[in-house]
């Protein structure tokens, strides 16, 4: 009986060991304290499914749309530049992916160059040597000058802007012999490292995130979190006279869009707010007049015949959570792509004209 004990013990004491990885941690710790907006795409779950196809509709924005919508001589717009051409887009070559960023603080003069902490997993290895030529060549290509060196700590790499002395510089981590990478401002990434180094439990999401995570449905493989930050609910109420769905901003808790992949895709989005009449307001201004009214509107345009999904999409309210459901089949996809490619073009006109 002692023998069985302890081995059970044992095996007890195993799996907590091995749970807790180099990439187990490196996923926990990497995030901004100050973030309020987090996505986990659980990559290898999505290959096959309409989720992978939902989220591709996303990634097809051409160089001509990122430079519509991000200055080329910003960080953001360098950094989407030399993303393009490592694997981190290609949903079979990536295990799982996250990110986390911090609008509070953004300046709008500087769209583009907002702060942002990713992690990557890779099936394979990637050359920290190959990353950092592409990251040369694309510099030559880019009107922000940029530097590229080897970090404080080993595998690392350091990327800075001499001529904009108040954007960050971006570190670069390869971790799990260069399976795990990590981006992201080199003070935040240095204090990340340390804490992997030591297995510390580190900070991890910020309060109000981790509640809106409480409200991701279980089994979901791809899901983002957003909080208003003060900033953010201030701009809103001042549009409030001219768009009475702006004001709801002021009252918003959280937002949680979801999805569960498979054959067909549930897709959720919540919306949490400070009490029921905002909720009740939020449900039918935002879920019934936006996604069941408008979009509903736009998918019925842009098809010959009524697509699977417009017979399941749903609204609910719960308590102070206005909710919107639908399921989304492969025979919905080629119709959200070219709502895809219009919204695309509505915004980069729109930010052209700004």
């Amino acid at each position: 009986m002692r023998a069985i004990c302890c081995s059970t013990l044992f095996l007890l004491a195993l799996a907590v060991c091995t749970a807790d990885t180099v990439p187990e941690r490196a996923f926990r710790l990497a995030v901004l304290p100050d973030s309020d907006c987090f996505f986990l795409c659980e990559n290898a779950a999505l290959v096959g499914t309409t989720a992978q196809g939902m989220l591709s509709l996303f990634n097809q924005s051409s160089p001509t749309d990122l430079e519509g919508s991000s200055p080329r001589g910003t960080m953001m717009a360098f950094l989407a530049a030399v993303n393009r051409q490592l694997p981190f887009n290609d949903i079979k070559a990536v295990k799982r992916s996250q990110g986390s960023f911090a609008f509070a603080g953004a300046n709008p003069a500087t769209r583009g160059d907002g702060r942002f902490f990713y992690a990557w997993e890779l099936f394979r290895p990637l050359d920290p040597g190959e990353v950092q030529r592409i990251i040369l060549a694309e510099a030559e290509n880019c009107t922000l000058r940029v530097q590229v060196q080897p970090g404080a700590q080993p595998g690392t790499l350091e990327i800075s802007f001499p001529d904009r002395p108040e954007l960050p510089t971006q570190s670069m981590a390869f971790l799990a012999e260069n399976t795990v990478i990590l981006l992201g401002p080199a003070e935040n990434l240095e204090t990340v490292l340390d804490d992997i180094a030591q297995s510390l439990p580190g900070k991890g999401l910020p309060t109000a995130l981790q509640a809106a995570k409480a409200k991701v449905p279980a089994g979901s493989n791809f899901y983002a979190l957003f909080v208003p930050n003060a900033a953010m609910k201030a701009a809103a109420m001042k549009r409030a006279d001219q768009a009475p769905q702006a004001g709801l901003v002021n009252d918003m808790d959280n937002l949680v869009f979801a999805l569960n992949a498979g054959p067909q895709t549930d897709v959720t989005l919540g919306m949490k707010f400070a009490n029921a009449q905002s909720a009740t307001l939020g449900k039918s201004m935002l879920i019934d007049g936006v996604f069941l009214g408008m979009l509903k509107m736009h998918l019925l345009q842009l098809s010959e015949k009524p697509i699977p999904m417009l017979e399941t999409m749903k609204s609910d309210l719960k308590g102070t959570d206005a909710v919107f459901t639908c399921t989304i089949s492969p025979g919905d996809l080629q119709t959200l792509e070219t709502l895809s490619q219009n919204l695309r073009q509505r915004i980069r006109a729109m930010m052209n004209h700004d």
